[in-house]
């Protein structure tokens, strides 16, 4: 990782829907039908679970992976240590697909995509690992766009925040 020169990873060949671990030292990825991971710095690939697709992965710093498992689908949850997925968060009858979840800061907390039978019914939300109830999820954002978040840090007059 201390080059700008690309390399392929062995194992990792095909694969898409690339996300990193909370440390950096893997990256998950889909390819073969399978949920992946390899070290950054190179080894065997190692399976976490079998997916048809996915449509978003996140990796939280409480060994969590959330991802979508396909076009039309919720969001499932498992450990990054592999094994069953669990169902997390489930469409409403409104919406055709949950996509791009991104854990925040917390480890807790994440922003998904609900993409809408009508794309002005689209929003972004936020869910929370402790509550699997769709219902507690809570509106960000009535909009038809990936979520994502960044934090930014800055400084004023040499003072950092």
């Amino acid at each position: 990782m201390d080059s700008l020169t690309p390399r392929v990873l062995p194992g990792a060949e095909g694969g898409n829907g690339p996300f990193w671990s909370p440390d950096g030292r893997y990256i998950g990825f889909r390819a073969g039908g399978k949920l992946n991971k390899v070290e950054a710095i190179g080894g065997p690939v190692l399976t976490l679970c079998d997916t048809p697709d996915v449509r978003g992965a996140t990796w939280s710093t409480r060994e969590v992976i959330v991802y979508t498992p396909g076009n039309s689908a919720g969001l499932m949850r498992m450990s990054a240590a592999g094994g069953s997925p669990s169902p997390l968060i489930d469409r409403n009858s409104d919406e055709r697909s949950l996509r791009h979840p991104r854990f925040l800061p917390d480890g807790r907390h994440f922003l998904y995509s609900a993409v809408g039978t009508v794309l002005a019914q689209s929003a972004i939300y936020v869910g929370d690992l402790d509550s699997a109830d769709s219902k507690s999820r809570r509106l960000v954002a009535r909009v038809n766009s990936n979520s994502a978040y960044a934090l930014v840090m800055c400084c004023i007059r040499g003072k950092r925040p």
